[in-house]
């Protein structure tokens, strides 16, 4: 079984942003590694495929690395908490 670090809690992702120069691919493998926590247990399901949506490397993102990092850190950091929080949530009901 998998664990996720502490290093790679949205939390600690979010205060390390601004001067991650490689914020998309921390991101996504951070991403990968929070799904595989999941394999072979009972909540697979509940996290296979739940980052699917989320496309780091995008340039509708921005035209620049600092303009990226802005709207990874403002906008899907946070959402991706939000996200976590309403899917655990309704596992729990």
């Amino acid at each position: 079984m998998l664990f996720i670090l502490p290093g790679q809690l949205f939390e600690n992702v979010r205060a390390r942003a601004k001067d991650d120069n490689n914020l998309n691919e921390t991101l996504e493998r951070i991403f990968k590694n929070i799904e595989a926590t999941a394999i072979g247990t009972e909540s697979e399901k509940n996290f296979k495929g739940l980052f699917d949506d989320i496309d780091v490397n995008s340039n509708k993102l921005g035209s620049t690395v600092e303009k990226i990092f802005k709207i990874i850190i403002a906008f899907i950091l946070i959402n991706i908490q939000e996200r976590v929080l309403r899917k655990k949530s309704s596992m729990m009901t």
